[in-house]
């Protein structure tokens, strides 16, 4: 005799009936109402999402304690479970120890998350790469079109398709749902039992993304999936697309702050911030293409003294008083900025407003 299955109420609606020796014993809205409650009445250690999941889908029945359990839920429900599961084992490709996490700004808030300064978290994976992640492996948060609503917006910016973060893989994936709001919109993506994978932020570049319509212009190396957009979750990632990624970054952001000795008191240190239009990787690619590598104060070159360590490696030097600079102002990388090693640019900065490149060269 066949086991009754639920109806579901919605395209979201994953009902559940728990049937206990071939007789229903409960049925549930959802699979983590039900999950909750059969740990407390088989007195479980754990959820049991992967038992309940392999009897809502593939019919499998669950022995425990003497007793044969069944879970049913409705056959549109399980028919489209399995033509996802099919999919993504179709589209599965090998793993390169790097990966490309698609966000939903739409369903998950991962502005306010990132402004929340969290350093720890877990994303959500396709089920066919739950045994591909290593713990170790690192990855990039991708963030598509921004479609979320005014009223989601409440007033913050539009976010722009780009890189939001870099990230490292803590543990080995996990079945489960999140226990808290966690910044998602709507409960049904919260409470959705699925493969989630702890990740650590290793960088927030919430403040300063790297948008997927500068790639081209930087030579970062195509990733088609990463470019275009994919539906799923997780892909892995071309490790090449991802050293191009961080060297850009290194590029910016080595180092933001640089420490010049006073020469008054020992341990006394007196810092130059890198300001944004230094660091905007267009404005800096563009001002190198057209000015070299070499310093323009001293005419220093890394990759002539320390060969490939070296290789690209210059600040850039925003020669206009960032006091006189208005919200409206755009750089033009090729009148407004100058590569200068690191030292240099230390000593443009000892005083308020900076020294001129001339300035500095003629103390040489």
């Amino acid at each position: 005799m066949a086991l009754r299955r639920p109806t579901a109420t919605n395209k979201l609606s994953k009902p559940v009936i728990i049937h206990k020796d071939k007789k229903e014993l409960k049925e549930f809205a959802s699979i983590q109402e039900a999950a909750n409650w059969f740990k407390t009445y088989a007195n479980l250690q754990s959820l049991p999402f992967p038992q309940m999941e392999r009897g809502m889908y593939y019919d499998e029945e669950w022995l425990h304690d003497g007793h044969t359990y069944d879970f049913t839920t409705d056959s549109i429900v399980q028919e489209e479970k399995l033509r996802k599961i099919s999919q993504e084992h179709k589209n599965k490709l090998t793993p390169t120890g790097y990966w490309t996490f698609f966000c939903n700004p739409k369903r998950w808030a991962i502005d306010e998350f990132l402004s929340s300064n969290a350093t720890h978290g877990s994303f959500s994976i396709r089920t066919s790469d739950k045994d591909s992640f290593r713990v170790g492996d690192l990855g990039v948060v991708r963030v598509g079109k921004d479609n979320r609503s005014e009223k989601h917006l409440s007033g913050k910016d539009r976010l722009r398709p780009g890189i939001y973060a870099l990230v490292e893989i803590t543990d080995l994936p996990r079945h489960e749902a999140i226990d808290k709001d966690d910044f998602w919109y709507k409960n049904e993506d919260r409470y959705e039992v699925r493969y989630r994978v702890p990740i650590k932020y290793k960088q927030n570049l919430l403040s300063e993304a790297l948008l997927l319509e500068d790639f081209k212009e930087l030579n970062i190396y195509e990733d088609q999936h990463l470019i275009n957009g994919f539906q799923g979750s997780s892909i892995p990632l071309e490790p090449k697309t991802y050293k191009d990624i961080v060297n850009i970054l290194e590029s910016l952001h080595n180092p933001q702050e640089i420490p010049v000795s006073s020469g008054l008191v020992e341990g006394v240190t007196k810092k130059v911030t890198v300001n944004r239009y230094e660091r905007n990787p267009i404005a800096r690619e563009r001002c190198l293409q057209y000015h070299g590598r070499n310093c323009a104060v001293c005419d220093f070159n890394f990759e002539e003294v320390y060969g490939n360590l070296g290789k690209g490696f210059i600040h850039v030097h925003h020669v206009i008083d960032i006091s006189t600079v208005g919200k409206e102002y755009e750089v033009d990388p090729i009148e407004d900025l100058r590569p200068v090693c690191p030292n240099c640019h230390a000593m443009l900065h000892k005083k308020t407003p900076a020294y001129s490149i001339e300035e500095l060269r003629n103390k040489i």
